[in-house]
Formats: structure tokens, sequence, C-alpha cells
């Protein structure tokens, strides 16, 4: 369990980039999911 204790700087720019890209996935994946949730709502109660 020596895996936690690793220090942020090894990672690097990519590790911005890695939770930049989570960021963007989390975000689209909130759109996506109101999206379909107001489009079902809409079908039954229209």
């Amino acid at each position: 369990m020596e895996h936690q204790t690793e220090s942020p700087e090894a990672h690097g720019p990519t590790h911005r980039l890695s939770v930049k890209s989570i960021w963007i996935l989390s975000i689209g994946f909130c759109v996506g999911f109101w999206a379909l949730v107001g489009y079902l709502l809409w079908v039954f109660l229209r």
C-alpha cells in the first residue's frame, strides 16, 4: 500500500491534464444525464 505516498511532482503536467480530462468527462456526463432526464420527463408529461 505504498503507492499512495507518490509525490504529485512525479506525474508532472500529465497529472494536471488527467484531472482536467476527468473534470470535462464528469461535466459532460452530468449534462448528458440531465438532458436525458429532461427528455424522459417531457415525453411522459406532455
